[in-house]
């Protein structure tokens, strides 16, 4: 819907998108990711290349074909005077388009890592677990970071996991407390209200921060906003509290995540 102003059947039994494809795809960025040493794709058309391959040629063509379509709606709409009318609806496509700036290619580029980044990321991000296993720097010179020595050239790889779950940092953690983190709310005491602003980055910080961060956070603050106006959510009696995941590149449940939802009454 933000990307090309229509729906592609996604929770429906025919969507547009090949799900196993779009899972393939995800898996090899993972297992290279994971991999070290030399990396064989680079000489030869290995069969992880070729399932990555397969996949982002998949996600390509549907951003091609739905990128032409709404070319095609937009130009109709103007040819027959109703350009206006028609663009009533946010449209990001004529947005960009309409941008000094930006050239078909750089559109066409945009909109290819909205609809790629804003499935894996946003979605697992919704179940409430770190986003990424961590952030990975290489220092360029040697630095001391809390009385610690750091050469230059070492690889370092903060561990947001961990400190989500450090006292340290967040009291109780094993509790869920969204509380916690709502600056007017005043039902908790201060120990709990503590959070050190850099305990958890998941979208990185300064130059080298996500940049997609504005549009992710966005999405998932209406969403979560969307959701719990209409419906109530809890879990299954005797489901067990404590959610077993993976990292996939992200943070992923490794089971599916039993949830009961009904309307709300008021």
């Amino acid at each position: 819907m933000l990307c090309f102003n229509r729906r592609l059947g996604c929770l429906h039994d025919k969507p547009v998108i090949n799900i196993t494809l779009l899972e393939d795809l995800f898996d090899a960025i993972d297992r290279d990711l994971k991999s070290i040493g030399i990396k064989p794709y680079r000489f030869f058309n290995t069969p992880l290349y070729r399932k990555f391959k397969k996949g982002a040629d998949h996600i390509h063509s549907i951003c091609q074909t739905e990128i032409k379509s709404a070319l095609k709606k937009l130009e109709t709409a103007e040819r027959d005077g109703n350009l206006e009318e028609y663009l009533q609806e946010p449209n990001l496509l004529y947005s960009l388009l309409s941008h000094p700036k930006m050239t078909p290619r750089a559109v066409d580029r945009t909109l290819l890592d909205l609809f790629i980044g804003g499935v894996e990321s946003t979605s697992n991000t919704l179940i409430y677990v770190p986003t990424s296993p961590g952030m990975y720097r290489c220092f360029d010179n040697d630095v001391v970071v809390g009385g610690y020595h750091i050469p230059a050239g070492t690889e370092i790889v903060v561990c947001l996991l961990g400190m989500c779950e450090d006292p340290h940092f967040f009291k109780s953690p094993e509790i869920f407390l969204p509380e916690r983190f709502v600056r007017d709310d005043n039902t908790l005491t201060e120990e709990y209200k503590y959070t050190n602003p850099f305990a958890i980055l998941p979208f990185g910080f300064g130059p080298r921060s996500c940049i997609g961060q504005r549009f992710a956070e966005t999405e998932i603050h209406i969403l979560t906003a969307k959701i719990f106006q209409r419906l109530e959510a809890s879990l299954p009696p005797g489901t067990d509290s404590v959610m077993e995941y993976k990292y996939r590149t992200f943070a992923t449940p490794k089971h599916a995540v039993p949830l009961m939802l009904s309307p709300r009454k008021n």
